[in-house]
Parts: C-alpha cells; sequence; structure tokens
C-alpha cells in the first residue's frame, strides 16, 4: 500500500513539472508583447509622418500663412485636411471622416477619426513645439480590422545635432490601442528623431529618419514590457520600417529581439527568442 501510494506522488510531482515546463516553454516562445510594441509604434509613426507631410506641404509657420481646408492625394480623396497657419498656435487637422476608408495612395490602410496637431513655430525653426492628439482615431488593413488609437504626443525640433542634422524629442505620455478584438495595449515612449535624407526638399517622399529611444507598456495579455531601441530604426517613405533592432523585455521570459529587416520595404520581420529565429509580419 505504501508503494502504491508513494508512486502516485512521484507521478503527481512528474506531471505537475511537466505542467511547469510547458507554461515556461509557451512563455519563452511567446512573441504578444513584441508584436504589441511594433504596432503601437507602428501607426504613432504614422501619425506622425502624416502631420510632417501635411506641415511641409501646406508651410506650417510660414509668415504669410494661410488658412485652407483641402483633400490631399496621400491620404485619400475622403481625408479632408484643415490648416490654419493665421492664428499664433498654428493647427492642423486630417480628418478621415465617421466611416472607414482607405488610404491607397499611402500605405493601403483603412481608416477614420482625426489626428490634430497644434505648432508653436515653423516645423524646421529650432524650439517649435508640436502637440499631436487623436479622437476616435481608427486604423487597420481592413475595414473590419481596425484598431482604435488614441495618442497624446508632444514633438519638440531640438535643432541641429553633432550629424549637423535637424532631429527631435518625440514624447508620448499616453497611449491606448484597443484591438478590434477587444484587448488592449497601453504604451509610452520617448524617442529621438533624426532627420537624415530629404530636409532640403518639400515632398516627404525622399525623407528619411533615424529613430532611437525606448517604450513601455502593458501588452493584450497584461503583460508589463520594456523597450530599448538596439539599432536605430529607420523609416522613410513606406508603409513599414525598413530597418533596425528592438529589444523588448517582460519580467520571467528572455528577451525578445524585434529585427525589422535590411532596408527593403515590406511587411517582414522576425523575432529572436533565445537563438530561435520566428518569423512576422507587421
Amino acid at each position: 500500500m505504501r508503494s502504491i501510494h508513494f508512486f502516485s506522488i512521484v507521478l503527481a510531482l512528474l506531471v505537475s513539472n511537466m505542467m511547469l515546463s510547458c507554461q515556461k516553454d509557451d512563455n519563452n516562445t511567446d512573441t504578444t508583447a513584441a508584436t504589441d510594441n511594433a504596432l503601437a509604434e507602428g501607426e504613432s509613426g504614422k501619425v506622425i509622418d502624416a502631420i510632417n507631410a501635411v506641415a511641409e506641404s501646406y508651410g506650417v509657420g510660414k509668415p504669410d500663412g494661410t488658412q485652407e481646408t483641402m483633400e490631399d492625394s496621400l491620404f485619400s480623396p475622403c481625408a479632408t485636411i484643415t490648416v490654419d497657419t493665421v492664428d499664433a498656435l498654428k493647427t492642423i487637422t486630417i480628418d478621415f471622416g465617421p466611416v472607414p476608408c482607405q488610404c491607397v495612395n499611402w500605405d493601403n490602410k483603412f481608416r477614420q477619426g482625426k489626428i490634430t496637431a497644434t505648432w508653436s513655430g515653423g516645423y524646421r525653426e529650432a524650439g517649435t513645439v508640436i502637440t499631436v492628439v487623436t479622437s476616435d482615431y481608427y486604423a487597420g488593413y481592413s475595414a473590419s480590422t481596425m484598431n482604435k488609437h488614441d495618442y497624446v504626443k508632444t514633438i519638440t525640433n531640438e535643432g541641429l545635432n553633432a550629424n549637423g542634422n535637424l532631429h527631435f524629442s518625440v514624447v508620448v505620455s499616453a497611449a491606448t490601442v484597443t484591438l478590434y478584438s477587444g484587448e488592449t495595449i497601453t504604451w509610452q515612449s520617448t524617442r529621438d528623431r533624426e532627420w537624415t535624407e530629404g530636409s532640403s526638399t518639400l515632398p516627404p517622399f525622399d525623407d528619411v529618419y533615424l529613430i532611437t529611444g525606448g517604450a513601455s507598456g502593458v501588452d493584450r495579455n497584461g503583460n508589463a514590457f520594456t523597450v530599448t531601441i538596439t539599432n536605430p530604426l529607420q523609416v522613410q517613405f513606406c508603409p513599414w520600417i525598413v530597418s533596425g533592432t528592438v529589444e523588448t523585455v517582460h519580467e520571467g521570459s528572455p528577451a525578445r529581439i524585434l529585427d525589422y529587416g535590411d532596408g527593403e520595404c515590406d511587411n517582414k520581420a522576425t523575432i529572436t527568442i533565445n537563438g530561435a529565429v520566428y518569423p512576422i509580419s507587421l
């Protein structure tokens, strides 16, 4: 009888250890935090790109500023852009409307809602502070899978850096991404955005920026994470970040290394965990 009892105890311990081992393995291969950060990072960058493109095209901060309402082919015919450069505090509003519209000339995403930015001066002027807020803003690759992005961010023109390039601090003080499936991601970040190419021309199509810095947040599963850009992220006129690496860490798990690639404009990336490489689509 004692032998049977002992065997039952040993069997229970083995099963328990196996369950814990499986849970650990599942945790070690979980890419949720890394992909959730990429999702928040990607659309946050798109919001900045949209505002910058309008500012450059319509001369925000120029002394002969005018108030205009227009449509811009970069975003789509259903995106109405309002530019007010008359008041001391300049304002740009990009309104994608109350129903999904597809930005076929930009990144092919569907969007709705508003992006609003206020400016204290010219985009290229050192010391200019830009405050960006989204309102009922949704984005996704189909009208039925749009995520809601709530961003509050402050962009400050820091003047020329040691490389002789204009650079901007970008602080996202509060961001929430509500997925179309119902889960939420919270995110905060501090970035430096260096304008390395295209600053001498007005159209945004030749602009290239290098982004450094860090972030933190809570992924859709409720796990807190921290992020460090280990190689600068390169953004240009492409729907996705084209190169750079990001390290994402959350408690009890090995680091996840997200690699955006070698500069090709595509939605392919990889996540490396303990030497194992997992391909993902952005």
